[in-house]
């Protein structure tokens, strides 16, 4: 079996070796779209830099180890920062896409990847039949207080700092005759604007 192209996504979690599924596709010269969703490939190991600039030059002494994906007591940064570099050099049948122009920023600016690595931004879709602009009483499932806009953001555990609740929140505050539903925000006590 051998495919045309594999296409994959983030890759953070512990059910695959990346390291020996990237270097068996590389000997089958089989081509690979990677969708980055996060910045998990070009750091040492943690999936949001969350305003860390080490990823730039080199991890080490994690800030977030504690963070998703966990290292609670050993700090393999550094190690993973370089093993990840080494598995991208020499790969000239990886190209990758992100789905923010930001995300593509930060990914191009790695030193991990070649300068010849293919890399597009390419939003993720929208289907406009389903998800369409309309006046709210158009959606009786959704109780609005306004006919103007409602904006729905959906994100799980959608408060933490990595996902950036608090910025829908502060949005939020500053519009207050739009209606926001929070899917995911399952923090309770937050003080949330009206």
């Amino acid at each position: 079996f051998k495919p045309d192209v594999v296409h994959l996504h983030d890759l953070p979690g512990f059910f695959l070796n990346y390291f020996s599924f990237l270097d068996f596709l590389k000997e089958k010269k089989i081509p690979v779209l990677w969708t980055f969703h996060s910045e998990f490939m070009i750091t040492g190991n943690c999936g949001a830099t969350n305003g860390c600039e080490k990823w730039r030059v080199s991890c080490e002494s994690c800030p977030q180890k504690s963070i998703f994906p966990e290292t609670w007591i050993f700090d393999f940064s550094r190690y993973l920062f370089f093993r990840k570099k080494r598995l991208f050099q020499n790969q000239s049948r990886i190209s990758i896409t992100t789905p923010s122009a930001w995300l593509g920023h930060n990914v191009a600016a790695s030193p991990m990847l070649g300068s010849d690595t293919i890399i597009k931004t390419v939003p993720n879709g929208v289907d406009c039949e389903t998800f369409r602009v309309g006046a709210s009483h158009e959606f009786p499932s959704v109780r609005s207080r306004t006919d103007e806009f409602i904006v729905i953001a959906v994100g799980a555990n959608l408060m933490s700092n990595a996902k950036g609740g608090s910025f829908v929140t502060e949005l939020a505050a500053r519009l207050p005759g739009i209606t926001f539903l929070l899917v995911g925000a399952t923090e309770g006590g937050k003080r949330l604007p009206p």
